[in-house]
């Protein structure tokens, strides 16, 4: 007989299968018995909880204990010659995280959709991020670096709880992106329970103005602009009025909470002067900004120093 001949059966025994003469592709862990007890002695030969007895076989079991998909390609393949360069799954998990494992690198973005199959869930939301905490780690031992970690788009102290849970056991810093308005309003619960503040400005200004940049300046805000219904643009000049008060109130409540948070500022706003000199009042400690704008950064943080030491203007802002 010809290789694919021999193929749909070799190594399967129809005794295991109900006398199926052709082998059947097992989905399910559901099983049927004729009697509870004989469940029960199924089960216990699986999990080597008993020795088989005389004559007695193991039967066929869709898990990790024994897979028979597996167990019967296994057999046809041997075969095939070169079957030896083949990539085999005993599940659809190893499959996941095999290739996830293979072609993701630090930085990729993952995206998926839910709902998802619970090892594939807790390897995506648990298991790679441990792995990627202790990558961190164990480069930060090796270099004479500050590394923190930050959280975007927080709503609760839950979310900065959760992810401190994580990095038990480490010297790793944990922050927060401030994005959002709730995130701004429960500053001091925040403060608490991290390290340092990261206003994101861009984001914020479209959370106060329900609106996004990008419908905002293709569609209406050039015209609001030319009637003066807006004075500036609010994602190039931060609005002290409105996104830069949420920002007063976020600061002074969690500096009520702790004193010495570290407070930045990162964002597009973040490299315009007038805005600079507002978050140096403000109490902001540095500001983060595109590269082309630093340059401009450092000589509005550095003026608005030199008019503190006039009058009382808080800390120092530093630009990066």
């Amino acid at each position: 007989m010809q290789p694919e001949s021999l193929m749909m059966s070799y190594g399967y025994k129809p005794s295991l299968s109900e006398g199926a003469i052709k082998c059947p592709i097992f989905q399910t862990s559901t099983f049927v018995f004729n009697t509870a007890m004989e469940g029960k002695r199924f089960f216990e030969l699986a999990y080597g909880l008993r020795e088989k007895d005389a004559g007695e076989e193991l039967g066929l079991i869709y898990s990790r204990l024994n897979n028979p998909d597996l167990e019967i390609l296994e057999n046809r393949l041997c075969l095939w010659d070169g079957a030896e360069d083949c990539a085999v799954f005993e599940s659809g998990m190893s499959a996941i995280s095999t290739a996830m494992m293979e072609f993701m690198a630090p930085g990729d973005l993952l995206l998926y959709s839910r709902p998802v199959y619970g090892g594939t869930d807790h390897f995506i939301n648990h298991f790679l991020k441990k792995m990627q905490i202790e990558a961190i780690e164990k480069a930060r031992l090796e270099t004479d670096a500050s590394v923190s970690i930050m959280i975007p788009q927080v709503i609760t102290d839950q979310e900065a709880i959760k992810v401190k849970e994580l990095l038990q056991g480490t010297k790793l810093k944990i922050g927060v992106m401030m994005e959002t308005v709730r995130a701004c309003m429960r500053a001091g619960k925040l403060a608490a329970d991290v390290d340092f503040f990261s206003f994101g400005t861009n984001d914020l200004t479209q959370a106060v103005f329900s609106f996004s940049r990008e419908d905002a300046e293709k569609k209406f805000l050039s015209r609001y602009l030319q009637l003066g219904i807006l004075k500036d643009n609010p994602f190039e000049i931060l609005d002290i009025k409105g996104v830069g008060q949420l920002m007063e109130t976020a600061i002074f409540w969690a500096r009520r909470v702790k004193r010495h948070l570290e407070i930045g500022v990162c964002g597009e706003q973040a490299g315009e002067p007038r805005s600079i000199r507002f978050l140096h009042e403000t109490g902001v400690d540095y500001v983060s900004c595109s590269p082309f704008r630093i340059p401009v950064a450092k000589l509005a943080a550095a003026q608005a120093a030199l008019s503190a030491r006039k009058g009382t203007a808080p800390s120092n802002i530093r630009a990066s």
